[in-house]
């Protein structure tokens, strides 16, 4: 029997610098078109949870995703320390496999790039984070920043 389901896999958000909430669509779109590092089969775009930072929600939702990056940081780390990863130098004797795919997605978040499990992603400096400088930018002219979340899905079967 073959049962076709939508499968929600992430709602990440992308922060980008544009006047109006159409333009960010399409460059949201255009990057993740571009990126190797992520494919979705399908993105729709979630417009009661996309605002400007003129929007008083702005800076929450901001907090909320880069606390959820910083929470998949935390557990990559403890995942490692409960593999008997506690120091740096211990990585020397890192083998290929489970931990060092592990160690892989740590750096991916460190480091900006973007991953399917990015919460936020910071467009404007390819980043996992928020500048000062571009969160004075952001503060004095919050009519050109956007926060556009998005519902990634993708098409699986049954058998």
């Amino acid at each position: 029997m073959n049962r076709d389901s939508s499968k929600k896999i992430v709602e990440p958000s992308f922060l980008v610098e544009v006047d109006n909430y159409s333009e960010g669509c399409k460059k949201v779109l255009y990057f993740l078109d571009q990126t190797a590092l992520v494919k979705y089969e399908t993105v729709d775009f979630n417009s009661d949870m996309s605002c400007s930072a003129s929007d008083k929600r702005f800076w929450t939702m901001v907090e909320s995703g880069l606390e959820n990056n910083r929470q998949s940081v935390t557990a990559l780390i403890e995942e490692l320390q409960e593999s008997g990863y506690r120091q740096l130098l211990d990585l020397t004797k890192m083998k290929q496999g489970y931990e060092s795919k592990i160690l892989h997605i740590l750096v991916h978040f460190l480091d900006g790039f973007i991953g399917i499990d990015s919460s936020f992603y910071n467009l404007i400096e390819d980043s996992h984070q928020i500048s000062d400088s571009l969160h004075r930018r952001i503060t004095e002219n919050p009519q050109n920043y956007w926060l556009f979340r998005i519902d990634a899905k993708n098409k699986w079967t049954l058998l």
